[in-house]
């Protein structure tokens, strides 16, 4: 299987407002799932949601565990939207 590559992320209104209702930040989010070496990826299929990129990780600034759920945008060049996240700890 191909490496999954994860570089950039990209926001929509809808997004920034559930993953704030979460007491996530944007940067939180992005230092868990881009930053964290020792992230996990994995594609997951959901009958209600299809089929997106579940990514897991640790916010190095305040240890905060975070679950993200994205969409391909371009996933040669490592983009990704976010669909949503939640603080797991």
């Amino acid at each position: 299987m191909a490496e999954i590559r994860l570089d950039e992320l990209l926001w929509n209104d809808q997004a920034l407002m559930k993953v704030a209702k979460r007491g996530l930040t944007p940067s939180e989010v992005y230092d868990a799932i881009i930053l964290d070496s020792s992230r996990k990826l994995g594609w997951v299929e959901d009958e209600t949601h299809g089929s997106r990129l579940m990514a897991m990780g640790t916010c190095e600034s305040n240890n905060k565990k975070v679950l993200v759920y994205l969409d391909p945008v371009n996933e040669f060049d490592g983009i990704w939207a976010v669909r949503t996240a939640w603080r797991i700890d």
